[in-house]
């Protein structure tokens, strides 16, 4: 299975991809359709330090999608298995060969989406 470490600087509602010296990066990883990875998000402040408190997340929902309308169903989601260890949060892309996903590539051998991570407090939906 691949892994694909990502630093993400979460310091407001819209993330911003970083390296681990926390200055921003232009290149972004690439996953291949069918194949099982998982995503390693660790989440850091606008110092560069590791995001503490997401332990009060009691469920988190992950999506992949070329756009941002609600009504449409996302390439990629995830619901369940999301785990969090420290300021790690841990995706598991086991379904990435979707209908939706292979619709949105058509006969294009690759395609830039955007990504959303979204946290619940217990209770909370």
């Amino acid at each position: 299975m691949q892994t694909i470490t990502m630093y993400l600087r979460a310091a407001s509602v819209k993330g911003t991809l970083v390296d681990e010296w926390n200055q921003q990066v232009s290149s972004l990883p690439a996953l291949t359709r069918g194949m099982r990875a998982e995503l390693v998000l660790k989440l850091v402040d606008t110092n560069g330090e590791p995001l503490d408190g997401l332990g009060a997340y009691g469920a988190w929902d992950f999506a992949v999608a070329n756009d941002w309308d609600t009504t449409t169903t996302p390439q990629l989601r995830v619901a369940g298995g999301i785990t969090v260890e420290g300021n790690s949060v841990r995706v598991p892309l086991t379904e990435t060969n979707t209908e939706e996903l292979i619709a949105a590539l058509g006969t294009n051998e690759s395609a830039t989406f955007g990504c959303e991570l979204a946290g619940f407090e217990t209770g909370e939906t």
